[in-house]
């Protein structure tokens, strides 16, 4: 088996490739030439794209490229060893003598080659097989060298604690859990045992994970080091000493990672009233962090009381108009009804007037799910920002305090500050999530009596904490912040959306710009999230206006994406375009992480388009006043009545009052992510054209086209052959 992964006809000495894209290359048609490929284009792209996420060139002179694509028909190892040095980027930075290459189906659970590449990664640390593979010209004995031991199960390999040393356990795991996540492992278990600990390393490949740590191994370690450049679940180590390092790191310097984890790993107190935040490896994690984690519970609050309330206002209006009364609103009882010339009142029979207040009116009901969801949102921000830094105990009094930070009738009023009509809102709830979860998280760390642990978090922490933040909203932080919001949005409301002068459309394109290349900025990120926060902290409010412009820069970037990948057909290989096409749906849908893929494979040209994109459309929408009531993105918002002009009860909303506004929020969308597409692929033509391997905007178009002509001949060429044996046959059987 293995002799027909790796064998003579594999191997390529003294070639005269100068750099790494030449050897791709020449690996591409060797694999072509032996039909272990169908197209070498394809893989060439894919070695490409492994190498974007981090360079495959190891220490002394070895690179291990692989790929892992449709277009390999099966899996297989290359070996090609260069007359002259090529330049790998390198992990010690010196140049690559001998790149041993991988070629893996897409379909394939890879046991086979992961087998093969554990055994070249922990060769790599052997100075006599280096040298061999560098110097040796017998093609037979190279095989032989390289296959010796790939037979054997991987886990007979593992170095197993003796329980006669300290235990330090390590986890592995690189981006695409091939090289890096077995060399490390390889790297960390051969320094443990010569620094006299015993070590066991869990690796998290792209075959799962093997050599999983036992819970009597995870209390008896030391420290556990996750080396890593993934996220791991570390929920498993809490009270444990963890610390975490890039899996390069653990390459280039196991003992020094060893011995820093040691030093440095960090342990969060665990007690019997201490319940564990999201930082459950005891790392240090910034503010942001623990704002996103509040945000991330709260978006899907926002997006249910926003979807709800403009369903209910958009289909109302749409079936009732302007003028309910006319379809008979549900009586209100007998009162004075007011002479509409202005004569005098009489008595008679009153009706309710909106069908959003008619409680025998469906869209009453929907509304109060709306509204009801828009009131929680605010106190489970608060929530879950507290419960992010100090785990459960935190969230009631986080949650009581924050929800009185939500109405203004709370507050007490401050002598020289006029009456506060506007609740704290996100700020308050941000203020007071922040603070009672840092005094939780302090409160656990008290050396408390063992009797008196146990009614910490449901008597003192709720209590004392809730009273102390509850008093400071209520009689110090209410009305200073509430005053200042509703300068703030008074402000907002009067200026952005109105377009009756031209410094009213400036405001609205200058928040909108800013709003939009933030949302482009990361997709998903932090700074995109400071940005969703803001805008969707106001809708509470009524402030729809700036939501109006994150929505519409939203979709943007994988929208973009997708679409480049489309139009610019020949710089992306067949997993790449599959990509593209799912980010555009996930544009759709309103969810810009699917740009992610993109943005981290080419940053420099990525970011940038989606930058520019995202902000031209989220400033045309701020500058015309596009309104969105659901605290989400994309198309999707549009098609549930979720988009309009303007804020307040003055503005228009859904299908049935804004339906042109709608239109052009999408038409600003497609404008956004046309010019992304657009200035991702030009970029690309003018970076080829500046080394040289192409092209003219013609040149591509006519290459798009000849590449079409001659997929389709290859395709009827294949068909016609395929009739052609299968006449034959009939005919033989006939005879």
């Amino acid at each position: 088996m293995y002799n027909e992964i790796f064998n003579e006809k594999h191997i390529i000495l003294d070639s005269t490739a100068k750099t790494k894209e030449e050897a791709f290359l020449e690996l591409a048609k060797l694999a072509e030439t032996l039909g272990y490929v169908s197209d070498p284009n394809e893989l060439v792209k894919g070695f490409e794209a492994r190498e974007k996420e981090s360079s495959t060139g190891f220490e002394d002179g070895f690179a291990i490229p692989h790929a892992r694509i449709k277009a390999v028909k099966k899996e297989a190892v290359l070996f090609i060893r260069f007359k002259d040095s090529v330049d790998w980027k390198a992990m010690d930075g010196k140049p690559t003598k001998v790149a041993i290459a991988l070629i893996i189906p897409e379909a394939k659970s890879g046991d086979i080659h992961l087998g093969i590449l554990s055994e070249v990664a922990r060769k790599l640390m052997d100075e006599n097989f280096k040298k061999a593979m560098k110097i040796e010209t017998n093609k037979t004995k190279i095989q032989a060298a390289l296959l010796a031991g790939a037979d054997q199960n991987s886990s007979e390999k593992v170095t197993k604690p003796t329980g006669e040393k300290p235990l330090i356990l390590a986890m592995t795991a690189c981006a695409t859990g091939v090289a890096h996540t077995f060399l490390a492992a390889d790297k960390l278990n051969q320094t443990g045992p010569k620094l006299g600990y015993d070590i066991k390393v869990e690796t998290h490949g792209a075959e799962g994970v093997r050599n999983d740590f036992t819970d009597a191994e995870i209390k008896r370690a030391e420290v556990i080091i996750a080396a890593t450049d993934i996220g791991l679940d570390m929920t498993r180590f809490g009270g444990k000493k963890v610390y975490i390092c890039p899996v390069a790191k653990a390459i280039k310097d196991p003992e020094g990672v060893i011995n820093t984890a040691l030093k440095e790993g960090k342990t969060e107190p665990v007690g019997e009233f201490t319940t564990k935040g999201s930082n459950g490896s005891g790392q240090k994690v910034g503010v942001m962090k623990h704002l996103m984690a509040g945000v991330s519970y709260m978006v899907p609050i926002v997006i249910l009381g926003g979807i709800f309330i403009a369903i209910s206002l958009g289909l109302a209006k749409a079936i009732y108009g302007p003028n309910y009364e006319n379809f008979h609103g549900s009586s209100k009882g007998m009162g004075w009804i007011p002479d509409a010339t202005g004569g005098t009142a009489h008595w008679g029979e009153l009706f309710y007037t909106d069908p959003l207040t008619d409680p025998k009116n469906f869209f009453y009901y929907l509304n109060i799910l709306g509204g009801s969801a828009f009131t929680l949102m605010i106190p489970v921000l608060g929530a879950f920002i507290a419960n992010s830094i100090a785990g459960r105990s935190a969230i009631a009094p986080a949650i009581v305090v924050s929800f009185i930070g939500n109405n203004a009738a709370n507050f007490y009023p401050l002598p020289g500050i006029e009456a506060v009509n506007t609740p704290t809102g996100f700020v308050g709830a941000i203020a007071a999530g922040l603070a009672v979860g840092y005094t939780v998280k302090w409160i656990n760390t008290w050396n408390v009596p063992k009797g008196l642990k146990p009614v910490m978090p449901i008597f003192f922490i709720p209590i004392v904490v809730g009273f102390v933040y509850g008093m400071i909203m209520m009689f110090v932080i209410g009305s200073t912040v509430g005053w200042v919001m509703g300068k703030f949005q008074e402000w907002i409301s009067k200026t952005w959306g109105n377009i009756s002068n031209a410094s009213n459309v400036a405001i609205g394109l200058a928040f909108g710009l800013l709003i939009g290349a933030m949302a482009g900025f990361d997709m998903g990120g932090p700074v995109n999230k400071v940005a969703f926060l803001a805008s969707t902290g106001l809708i509470g409010s009524k402030i729809y206006t700036p939501m109006g412009a994150m929505a519409v820069a939203i979709p943007v970037a994988p929208m973009g994406m997708g679409i480049a990948t489309w139009i610019f057909k020949p710089f992306y290989n067949e997993e790449q375009r599959t990509m593209g096409s799912t980010a555009f749906f996930m544009g759709c849908i309103g969810i810009s992480e699917g740009a992610i893929p993109f943005a981290v494979n080419d940053p420099k040209r990525v970011i940038p388009s989606n930058i520019v994109g995202s902000a031209i459309a989220g400033g045309l929408a701020g500058a015309v006043g596009i309104a969105d009531l659901a605290g989400h993105g994309g198309p999707i918002v549009g098609f549930l009545s979720a988009l309009g002009r303007g804020n307040g009860d003055t503005g228009v909303y859904g299908w049935a009052g804004a339906w042109q506004w709608t239109l052009l929020a999408f038409l600003f969308m497609a404008i956004g992510a046309l010019i992304t597409a657009f200035m991702y692929g030009f970029w690309q033509i003018a970076d080829k054209r500046r080394t040289g391997e192409t092209i003219s905007m013609k040149q591509f178009v006519l290459k798009t086209r000849s590449d079409k002509v001659t997929a389709d001949k290859k395709i009827k060429a294949a068909k016609k052959a395929t009739k052609k044996d299968a006449n034959q046959k009939q005919f033989s059987k006939r005879n």
